[in-house]
């Protein structure tokens, strides 16, 4: 009955994220960011495959010997620093980190990747990893976790400062829910190792990530894709949760970008764009230090509109 319990939870947990994999990979967002979110569902789902498997080996269900052994934990190792490295990638590449566009430098950060597979490879054939009873050794645990707990510190320590910073605060949010899965990942891993027959890791990472990937949509939904501010259905909302309190101003600045479609015109759409994106940022430095934090939006192609509470 616990086997039969351990495998239905790790096979939920596959289905939920092929859910989530089959919806990102269908999406029309192609960009970059959501091709490496698709690798952290990816990695996710072979480890829960490779969990199952792993439990059975325990039961002596499946053969227990060098081989399998050595096969499930090197599976389990590699995709667990897979998850922390591609979630690092997303951390980097969502918060508009220029440097980790380039394809060099994520090949570069990813080299850890390769060393510590290297290693587990080699601890497995020459007797390190696991002793003469099959028993994994603290040598496999020790780089079971050093590699991944050091991508997640990394991940979570640049979204925390970031989240910090005054030009973020729109996206403050975001940043601190990027700090939130690989924790998670931590601290369900670990509880995992104690509890090795209690599927923790399994549901622990599932719902943190569903809840990442629902905020995600959520800001999809309420936020311009090229310059980060809230769209005008966002707008709406904010004009309409707010129409019904009394006693409460508002000033509302319209601002209208003067002769914009000569830049578009002259220049090209990608100039135009760029000019969008300055603006958008001047208009948000400009607000930063009101401490009546606007609500900054854009209307629509060169318009946008900020709502100013002065109680």
């Amino acid at each position: 009955e616990y086997v039969s319990f351990y495998i239905e939870a790790n096979l939920v947990c596959i289905f939920i994220f092929g859910i989530l994999l089959y919806h990102s990979l269908s999406s029309v967002d192609k960009q970059l960011k959501m091709r490496i979110f698709a690798n952290v569902l990816v990695s996710n789902i072979v480890y829960y495959v490779s969990d199952i498997f792993w439990i059975l080996i325990l039961r002596d269900i499946i053969l227990k010997n060098r081989f399998t052994v050595s096969l499930v934990n090197i599976t389990n190792a590699i995709m667990l620093i897979l998850i922390a490295y591609n979630w690092f990638l997303y951390v980097e590449i969502s918060q508009n980190n220029e440097k980790f566009e380039n394809n060099k430098t994520r090949l570069l950060s990813g080299i850890p990747v390769l060393i510590s597979s290297l290693i587990f490879i080699i601890g497995f054939i020459f007797p390190i990893m696991l002793d003469e009873n099959y028993n994994l050794t603290p040598a496999y645990y020790l780089v079971f976790l050093i590699v991944p707990i050091t991508y997640v510190l990394v991940a979570t320590y640049n979204s925390l400062k970031r989240s910090f910073i005054k030009e973020n605060y729109a996206n403050k949010s975001h940043y601190i829910l990027c700090a939130l899965y690989p924790m998670m990942i931590v601290v369900f891993g670990l509880l995992q190792t104690l509890a090795v027959q209690m599927p923790l890791f399994c549901f622990g990472t599932t719902i943190t990530m569903v809840y990442v990937y629902i905020s995600s949509l959520d800001s999809l939904v309420s936020l311009d894709p090229l310059t980060g501010l809230n769209n005008r259905n966002q707008l709406r909302k904010y004009v309409q949760s707010n129409s019904s309190r009394k006693n409460i101003e508002h000033y509302i600045l319209m601002i209208d970008l003067n002769k914009f479609k000569l830049i578009n015109d002259t220049y090209g759409h990608i100039e135009g764009d760029k000019a969008i994106i300055n603006s958008a940022n001047i208009i948000r430095n400009s607000c930063i230090d009101d401490s009546n934090r606007p609500f900054i939006s854009r209307y629509g192609g060169d318009e946008f509109v900020i709502i100013v509470n002065t109680n």
